[in-house]
């Protein structure tokens, strides 16, 4: 009996061991699969967001003051827990206006006055809002 036993506990942790090593390896290998994704949404985003870039540059020409331009830098803000996002910043002079959109870039949030990230806005809607923000900020010089 005492034989049958250790067989039995062997053959047990044998089965438990290979059940371990496949959900380890399948966690490895959807772990991969998500990287391989994310990485193929961020060049899908970069390519749609470079032509966008230069739309709101463009957008914004006639309002900015003398000499000046709008200046934009993009970045991505990996969250630890969660999917990242593109960070966006907007500078004309001094003033900076800071956005954050999701991956698939179908609208920006803008930055409000306490910094939460709350203005929503369209994507088409994007260089009217610029605009605004700028003449608004001329306004203030």
């Amino acid at each position: 009996m005492h034989r049958y036993l250790k067989v039995a506990v062997r053959a047990g942790l044998q089965r438990w061991s290979t059940w371990r090593e496949g959900e380890r390896r399948h966690r490895v290998e959807k772990e991969a699969l998500e990287v391989r994704e994310a990485h193929e949404q961020w060049l899908e985003g970069r390519v749609r967001l470079l032509p966008l870039l230069d739309q709101w540059r463009e957008s914004v020409v006639d309002v900015l003051p003398a000499g000046s331009e709008l200046e934009i830098d993009v970045d991505l803000d990996e969250a630890p827990s969660g999917p990242w996002l593109w960070f966006i910043e907007f500078r004309v002079g001094a003033t900076e206006w800071e956005a954050i959109a999701p991956p698939r870039l179908d609208h920006l949030a803008f930055a409000d006055e306490a910094g939460y990230f709350e203005v929503v806005v369209g994507l088409e809607e994007v260089p009217g809002f610029l605009r605004r923000r700028v003449a608004s900020a001329r306004g203030r010089e």
